[in-house]
């Protein structure tokens, strides 16, 4: 029995060393993986933030027409 382990023990060691091996692959993968992810992440949030100011602009600009619109017409109505 002793010696059967004994035969073992240098497979074992040969499929920890293997499988640290591996395992360093995957998470240098991994991390790349999630930098890609943090930098699309990011793109999305500078896009969506550019966008929601360019909607406020353009809301901004339609009340203000609007306003105008509606103080013309008042006026008009006034005047008449």
């Amino acid at each position: 029995l002793a010696e059967g382990r004994q035969d073992l023990r240098p497979l074992l060691e040969a499929l920890v060393e293997r499988q640290t091996g591996m395992d360093s692959a995957l998470d240098a993968a991994s991390q790349q993986h999630l930098r890609n992810i943090d930098v699309h992440l990011l793109r999305l949030l500078e896009e969506s933030a550019e966008g929601r100011e360019r909607a406020i602009n353009e809301l901004r600009a339609e009340i203000k027409l609007l306003t105008r619109t509606v103080s013309t017409l008042i006026q008009d109505r006034q005047g008449s």
